[in-house]
């Protein structure tokens, strides 16, 4: 059996209501101002930056072409796998990390 009837929500206390309000309201400002993306370059898979499409335009994600070799692991610490790669900026250089893999292989035989 449920504390309250069917027909009657639950109450809430009125500053609870005047804060659910406010936070409604400051999240429906938040989405509706630009995003300043300046000059630089971005990569648009979603509608986050698009307001709105009108005419011709369309969001169209290109297939890769493949191309020459960016980045070779043929170290022996590199081990025999990579993960991914995070590319990050560190002042004015930008540096690179990998997550390696090394697969060891076991071979067992059996005989009877």
């Amino acid at each position: 059996m449920t504390p309250y009837p069917i027909n009657n929500p639950v109450p809430i206390n009125p500053i609870m209501k005047s804060l659910i309000v406010l936070l409604l309201l400051s999240l429906i400002s938040a989405v509706a101002q630009p995003v300043d993306i300046g000059s630089r370059r971005e990569l648009f898979t979603g509608d986050h930056l698009v307001q709105k499409l009108e005419g011709e335009i369309v969001l169209r994600l290109h297939h890769p072409r493949p191309r020459e070799i960016a980045i070779e692991h043929d170290a022996l610490w590199e081990g025999t796998g990579s993960g991914y790669h995070s590319i990050f900026k560190d002042g004015d250089i930008y540096r690179i990390t990998s997550v390696q893999l090394r697969a060891v292989w076991d071979y067992v035989s059996c005989s009877s």
